[in-house]
């Protein structure tokens, strides 16, 4: 079976509630990017976005890792690429647009965005993956057409549900659909076919991310820098996909 063809029928028993066939298949995957090394990869950078995550997974890449710190400092961790301490506000969109904008003429071929802990985001890629695919995006795919709830307010589950009642949250003052004319600016996919994804960890191509202008990102990053948990980036969380291609 070919690999992507092999990852979405992970995907599917997913979703289905097959969750153990699900996580050996996904173990099928993994396996098979065990042996291969990474040591001639070149021009790729792995940005992290990382509150107070502890971050030893990612030590076998050190040398393509930066990390935007948005919690504690990071002491003594001279084996990663760069550690840059930034304000603590929209979440990892905020940290990608952050990267993007601040990086725009020295991105790399390839950047791989990720969060400071991807294990709670059980349907993510092999990092090798990430990085050794060659594809202009290469990003983990999940569909939730009840999610969206018909383009009006996301649909929050049991832990968000919790977190908007006793933590700090700004909910945006656009709901799904308003917000996407805006700042997406693409026609809106059909809810049972729309696809996004969870944790919003993808690798992409520099010329695909330029086939934007830095305006459009210094635009968005205004949706998201003036509170540590917007609604916004919920809804960027369920965009990456769109916006980039």
């Amino acid at each position: 079976m070919e690999l992507f063809k092999l990852i979405d029928y992970r995907n599917n028993l997913h979703h289905m509630g097959y969750k153990n066939q699900a996580f050996a298949v996904k173990n099928t995957i993994d396996n098979l990017f065990t042996n291969i090394s990474i040591e001639n990869v070149s021009n790729v950078e792995i940005v992290v976005a990382r509150y107070n995550e502890n971050l030893d997974w990612l030590l076998p890449y050190s040398k393509l890792v930066i990390v935007y710190n948005k919690g504690e400092p990071l002491k003594n961790r001279l084996e990663f690429k760069s550690i840059r301490n930034i304000e603590n506000v929209g979440r990892e969109s905020h940290t990608y647009l952050y990267h993007i904008i601040n990086n725009w003429d020295t991105l790399a071929d390839y950047t791989l965005f990720i969060q400071g802990n991807i294990d709670d985001h059980d349907n993510s890629l092999p990092i090798k993956l990430y990085l050794l695919s060659n594809l202009s995006m290469c990003i983990n795919l999940s569909s939730n057409k009840l999610d969206i709830l018909n383009w009006n307010r996301l649909h929050y589950n049991k832990k968000w549900k919790e977190m908007i009642r006793n933590k700090p949250w700004k909910y945006s003052k656009y709901t799904f659909a308003q917000w996407w004319d805006i700042y997406i600016q693409k026609p809106k996919p059909q809810s049972n076919h729309f696809k996004w994804s969870p944790g919003g960890i993808f690798s992409i191509q520099r010329e695909l991310i330029k086939k934007k202008s830095l305006e459009y990102y210094q635009n968005l990053i205004t949706t998201l820098d003036n509170h540590i948990n917007p609604e916004e980036g919920h809804y960027f969380e369920r965009s990456w996909y769109y916006l980039f291609n």
